[in-house]
């Protein structure tokens, strides 16, 4: 097993990320987050080129129900590309999470823990009592 080398845990969430490279705005899926960074789905793009890692993006993660949205700056780090379970996209490192940007994420994170479906109880580990 590999060591977890990230500082912070990440959090499986279904949230929107307005990407600025340039120009050229970006709307898309957030599928995991943490407080040091997010990985960004481009499962619904039709090419991936215009991304790279060490490119820095400017990011507005949308917030359930609140005004202001969380404003970071962010460098690719990693690009993913699977076929089992699909996935592409990338993983974005926060160069400037400020306390209100921590406070924002620390905010969606609530949001989405509170949203979890509940575990169901553990099975007893003794045979029920025998019926007649």
């Amino acid at each position: 097993m590999i060591p977890e080398r990230r500082r912070y845990r990440r959090y499986d969430i279904m949230a929107c990320v307005r990407l600025r490279r340039g120009t050229n705005n970006y709307v898309l899926d957030v599928t995991n987050i943490s407080l040091s960074g997010v990985f960004v789905s481009t499962l619904g793009l039709p090419r991936t080129d215009q991304f790279s890692v060490g490119q820095t993006l400017e990011l507005h993660i949308f917030l359930p129900g609140a005004e202001e949205n969380v404003r970071a700056t962010g460098r690719i780090v990693r690009m993913v590309e699977r076929e089992n379970p699909p996935a592409r996209g990338f993983g974005l490192e926060l160069l400037d999470a400020t306390d209100e940007t921590r406070a924002g994420i620390s905010r969606l994170i609530e949001v989405t823990r509170s949203s979890e479906i509940p575990q169901p109880p553990p099975l007893p580990t003794t045979p029920p009592p025998e019926t007649v």
